[in-house]
């Protein structure tokens, strides 16, 4: 039986069990025969929960599996990108920072050449006065 297919669409419970049918098969041509379908296995009603609740887990491991794949390739994709922008911001920062940093040197240069004007010019004025 295809383990894909999860129909019960040829399946008849008696009491415990389950008769899985499958179309009787021409030996000659390889085909059903017009006499329908024939028992193929008789199987319990607990050994077909087992069966089913084993194709279900499996399916299910398999979605989770793919779900943390997906998730995972996400979650690090953005983190790649905030690393990205992250830098570009911290780059634009740093070359603000050192601007600032070049024009406040230049400022104090020139309030320390103003100060030590202010001391030659003061004895000079002080001598006007």
């Amino acid at each position: 039986m295809d383990e894909s297919n999860m129909s019960c669409e040829d399946l008849t419970t008696c009491e415990t069990t389950v008769e899985i049918s499958r179309p009787f098969m021409d030996t000659v041509e390889n085909k059903p025969t017009s006499s329908g379908c024939t028992p193929a296995a008789s199987i319990a009603l607990d050994q077909f929960s087992r069966l089913l609740d084993f194709k279900l887990d499996t399916k299910l491991d398999s979605f989770q599996t793919s779900l943390t794949r997906t998730i995972r390739k996400e979650v690090s994709d953005q983190i790649a990108k905030l690393k990205s922008e992250f830098t570009v911001t911290t780059d634009f920062l740093t070359g603000a920072q050192r601007d600032v940093k070049a024009e406040h040197k230049t400022f104090s240069d020139r309030v320390r050449k103003l100060e030590d004007e202010k001391m030659e010019l003061q004895p000079e004025l002080s001598q006007m006065n």
